[in-house]
């Protein structure tokens, strides 16, 4: 839940029997950031299940441009549009 300025984030999603079209979905926010809006979204990014049924670990990542500034950050992963979990982290 803390990473250096320099780090990639991951999210991993578990996925169980997912049917074909199910989408996955991470949104990043910057939370708390100096210089930044609160709760600016940084970046998204989606998964669409294209066989007839998935199981298994789904990573999402976000790497910086540069270095991330110190602050408190958040990712919301998604599955068919509905927010199942919110998960916070911090940049020091």
């Amino acid at each position: 839940t803390v990473f250096s300025s320099n780090s990639t984030i991951y999210a991993v999603a578990d996925l169980s029997n997912a049917p074909l079209g199910t989408v996955a979905k991470s949104r990043w926010f910057a939370i708390d950031v100096p210089g930044e809006t609160p709760n600016t979204l940084i970046d998204e990014a989606a998964y669409t299940v294209n066989e007839e049924s998935f199981t298994g670990l789904l990573y999402f990542s976000l790497a910086p441009a540069t270095a991330w500034p110190n602050g408190s950050y958040a990712v919301e992963l998604y599955l068919n549009d509905e927010l199942i979990e919110t998960l916070a982290y911090t940049v020091e």
